[in-house]
């Protein structure tokens, strides 16, 4: 994907599951997250190669791990949930 043409990436969400901050504090799970990319020409909108579907889950932090993370991220005068927290993403 490097190069001199200008292109346009579209992004389509196919699963989006993560735990409730109730579950995130009691156990361990993922959170699923699967979209669709097609690297699109930006002058002609026509594809690029072939679509690709990428699964991006991430590991969610148990109990412990968890409530320090919001700790430290997100004092307590704020109103903003806790970001996505580590995993990696594969094209499949």
């Amino acid at each position: 994907m490097d190069g001199l043409l200008p292109v346009r990436l579209d992004i389509r969400v196919e699963r989006f599951h993560a735990l409730t901050e109730k579950a995130s504090y009691a156990t361990v799970g993922v959170h699923a997250i699967t979209f669709a990319m097609q690297v699109r020409d930006l002058e002609t909108g026509n594809p690029i190669g072939e679509a690709r579907l990428v699964k991006a889950d991430l590991d969610a932090f148990g109990r412990q791990q968890a409530l320090r993370a919001e700790a430290v991220v997100w004092p307590e005068n704020t109103h903003h949930k806790p970001p996505c927290r580590g995993g990696s993403s594969r094209i499949v």
